[in-house]
């Protein structure tokens, strides 16, 4: 295989994440660093999977065992890392909390939460605000305006109530997605970077076990179904959290540690290998039926609110 055939293999299995990541990230400050964190967490799974895998001696031997501990390392850090952003959530509101107190938002159509509206001077009171900034002011019963700036570049969401104080909510499925994308940008940097770094060159050495031709490619294509796959996952997963729908917890979970065991038959002759990467696509599509299905609703609905919003002002 030449230089091409390796380029060819790696945009297959890297290009659908990459594109994600300039399209819908790399604009976003924190949105990188969202990623780069999540990216980390599944470093540090890697690093305990292979740290039991060596103390472990007398099972090292067993793919198995080591696809079992991978996987399960790895979910229970996804864990960790959705505790971290509610963590997060919370010292947000105590930020803002310290700020509002020490600097009191004019709710009269100056400053509303370092946001300038220049009312005042004959303009529009929303003259001045960012266009991806959506706002929601509605009356209280004691006549307290009520302003609910959302970010939608940033996913952020900061609500102004009675008595200037002000609760930090992060849009959970934005944060569910580039965590998502972070796991599996990582992982399929790290899996492809091992593969495929045999395929450049004027000539490679097959593997004993599988002498077919179109190994690198299925490699590609498997690693490419999996770091999609991990997107989809963090979204049906955090939603699952945060509403302890536990059935979706459950069957994520499922479908990884399935999906896992299923490539140690990547071990035996064509045409299993073939069959492993049509599994891993139907799978793919299905996540992305079950994902269309499952969040649009809510999408649209926000959607439509807002631009009622919008119009009314």
């Amino acid at each position: 295989m030449t230089y091409l055939g390796g380029l060819g293999c790696t945009l297959i299995g890297l290009g659908p994440c990459l594109i994600l990541f300039l399209c819908t990230v790399a604009s976003c400050p924190i949105r990188v660093i969202l990623l780069t964190a999540s990216g980390f967490f599944w470093l540090i799974s890697l690093l305990i999977t292979s740290v039991i895998w060596f103390i472990v001696i007398p099972l090292r031997t067993y793919l198995a065992f080591g696809i079992l501990i991978g996987v399960l390392i790895q979910e229970v850090l996804r864990f960790l890392f959705f505790l971290l952003i509610v963590k997060a959530e919370s010292g947000l509101q105590l930020i803002v909390g310290n700020s509002t107190t020490s600097r009191p938002p004019q709710l009269d159509g100056n400053n509303v939460d370092g946001i300038i509206n220049n009312s005042r001077r004959g303009e529009g009171p929303e003259g001045n605000e960012a266009p991806h900034l959506i706002r929601n002011r509605k009356q209280s019963g004691s006549n307290t305006v009520l302003a609910n700036d959302y970010d939608n570049s940033t996913g952020v969401q900061i609500i102004v109530g009675d008595n200037n104080n002000n609760i930090v909510q992060l849009d959970h499925r934005t944060v569910a997605y580039v965590s998502g994308l972070g796991y599996g940008l990582m992982s399929c940097i790290i899996q492809l970077l091992r593969i495929l770094i045999d395929s450049y060159g004027p000539g490679i050495f097959m593997y004993s076990t599988w002498d077919s031709k179109t190994f690198f490619l299925f490699a590609s294509c498997q690693c490419m179904c999996i770091s999609m796959l991990q997107v989809f996952w963090s979204l049906i997963l955090f939603t699952g959290f945060v509403q302890r729908v536990y059935s979706q917890i459950i069957f994520v979970y499922s479908m990884h540690f399935g999906l896992a065991a299923l490539s140690l038959i990547n071990t035996f002759p064509s045409p299993c290998p073939e069959i492993v990467c049509t599994v891993y696509m139907a799978c793919l599509i299905g996540m992305m039926i079950f994902a269309y299905f499952r969040f649009r609703p809510k999408v649209v609905s926000n959607q439509e609110s807002n631009n009622a919003n919008f119009s009314q002002r």
